[in-house]
């Protein structure tokens, strides 16, 4: 018995992306943080300025709030990017910090 093919799916609408007239905010972040409730999830991104024995300073910067249908959506557009320089760059890894740096490593499995 013929497989009956799916069904086309609908058009996709197209999306305008519109730059204000006096550009887009850019910063650099070395430094990101999270916070979340029930509702969202707030992103904050800042720069590590100074790591000594007795203190590391992070110069907050910005942070950007988003739901979670979002932020999901947000985790997979990231894997995916990851995914595609890795595969054309090799693995990314952490730099190795000085032993009083106690900073988390995001890469460590858990």
């Amino acid at each position: 018995m013929p497989e009956n093919p799916p069904p086309p799916s609908p058009p996709q609408p197209k999306v305008e992306a519109i730059t204000p007239p006096e550009g887009i905010y850019s910063l650099y972040s070395n430094h990101v943080g999270l916070a979340a409730n029930q509702s969202d999830i707030r992103i904050l991104f800042g720069e590590l300025t100074e790591a000594t024995p007795e203190k590391v300073r992070v110069m907050q910067r910005v942070h950007v709030i988003v739901s979670w249908l979002q932020a999901k959506a947000l985790a997979s557009l990231l894997q995916d990017y990851l995914a595609a320089f890795e595969k054309n760059n090799g693995p990314i890894m952490p730099p190795a910090l000085p032993a009083h740096v106690a900073l988390s490593n995001p890469f460590k499995p858990k």
